[in-house]
């Protein structure tokens, strides 16, 4: 009865935990909640790390994972060499590492503690979220005037919502598409539901969706094998959606047409025509690494390789973990990127560490995931669609830094819950 309890009560914490990330944003940035408010999350993962430590090894094990938390020790290792090689503040180094890491601790925490009508559950959840995002965004966007950066819907009226929107926007319109592949969701369900994306995208200003929504649709019919007639069909209809998408993000911003253009998309990405991403003075999304390696790193072999080290570039809103690099080069908006984050602290060894780990993750997933198990193989192609997608959002913006990530982190464990359900049901 005792065991019960427990695994109910840790469980618990995960699903309070996803809901307090949907909707604490719009009370720290309408109500003026402190943003202290999002440490509860830290607490919590530290909670439930703690309750799950002793099933994390023979959970791994179990369905051959052992991998992940190999790499895992080899990352802390890594990063603690770079700060033994760099100096600076341990509270610094401390600090860089909760931020990195509780992203792995919460990713740990779900593969370990849910099961698989817990991840049926949060798919409920994220549907409720992204439906009471669109209304609340209409709301924000045709009464109080909001739109753009600042138009976040469930996720506040302040920078970063946008982050937090796309993601759960990308999720949610990938699983549906995925479900209509497989016959499990009606054509008029489909078309509902990218109707709200394509609407949510334009007030909010994410033009990235319209590509992404592209890249990702052909992923899965890539994934489901069902590149046939239907989905020959199914792509004019995207395209003509995204050029209809694109007519209706000009009437909302006009100066928008322009990013539509190979010129307008090639500068802003790349910067170039002498500017960043934000300024002339700040790093652009595509050239940031070459950028901080000119300014920072060239001709230092041991830069290159180890960065300035965890925790030497961060920033906060608490000062005493504001490290004096921020405060020099702040304005360089390197923490906006995860590339760009990543390589000016961990160095070339930091980037290649994590494109090591998503592409043994998607190698995983797909030599486990049982095509005969309907379940199992479509929320491993929804894995595999967001491992993809985690490689391009990196150069895009700190979804995987920040608070945004969990739900990213939440949808790469749900494979490895899956297994583990067919493992402990197949005895």
């Amino acid at each position: 009865m005792l065991k019960v309890r427990y695994k109910i009560k840790t469980k618990n914490l995960i699903f309070f935990e996803i809901i307090y990330i949907l909707f604490i944003k719009f009370f720290i940035d309408v109500f003026n909640v402190p943003e202290t408010a999002w440490y509860l999350c830290d607490i919590i993962n530290v909670v439930v790390f703690l309750l799950a430590f002793k099933k994390i090894i023979n959970t791994f094990s179990k369905i051959k994972a052992n991998r992940f938390l190999v790499l895992i020790m080899l990352f802390l290792a890594l990063t603690f060499l770079g700060h033994l090689i760099n100096g600076g503040s341990i509270l610094l180094y401390l600090w860089g590492l909760r931020n990195i890491g509780r992203m792995f601790v919460f990713w740990i925490n779900c593969i370990v503690i849910l099961n698989k009508e817990d991840v049926e559950k949060i798919f409920k959840i994220l549907y409720i979220a992204f439906i009471l995002n669109f209304i609340i965004s209409i709301f924000q966007f045709s009464i109080l005037g909001i739109k753009g950066d600042n138009l976040g819907g469930i996720f506040g009226t302040k920078g970063s919502s946008n982050s937090f929107s796309l993601n759960l926007i990308v999720i949610v319109t990938t699983w549906t598409f995925i479900r209509y592949l497989d016959k499990d969701v009606s054509t008029i369900k489909l078309v509902l539901c990218m109707g709200i994306a394509v609407v949510l995208a334009t007030l909010t200003e994410l033009k990235s969706y319209y590509i992404l929504m592209v890249i990702l649709v052909i992923l899965a019919l890539i994934l489901q094998k069902k590149l046939n007639f239907r989905s020959i069909v199914i792509l004019f209809f995207l395209f003509l959606g995204v050029m209809l998408a694109g007519t209706l993000l000009e009437k909302v911003f006009p100066d928008s047409v322009q990013y539509f253009t190979i010129e307008g998309m090639t500068e802003y990405l790349t910067g170039s025509g002498g500017v960043g991403y934000s300024s002339t003075d700040d790093l652009s999304r595509t050239g940031a690494v070459s950028t901080i390696h000119e300014i920072f790193f060239e001709g230092d072999i041991i830069k290159e390789i180890f960065g300035f080290g965890l925790g030497n570039c961060e920033a906060s809103s608490i000062s005493i973990f504001n490290s004096s690099f921020y405060n020099r080069y702040e304005y360089l908006h390197y923490r906006w990127f995860f590339h760009a984050m990543t390589y000016i602290e961990l160095g070339f060894t930091g980037i290649l560490w994590f494109i090591i780990f998503a592409i043994t993750m998607l190698i995983y997933v797909l030599k486990r995931a049982d095509k005969n198990n309907k379940i199992e193989y479509n929320v491993a192609c929804l894995t595999v669609i967001m491992i993809i997608y985690s490689l391009i959002i990196a150069c895009y913006n700190s979804s995987l830094r920040i608070e945004s990530g969990y739900l990213i982190y939440f949808i790469l464990a749900s494979s490895f819950i899956l297994f583990k359900y067919k493992l402990i049901n197949d005895k």
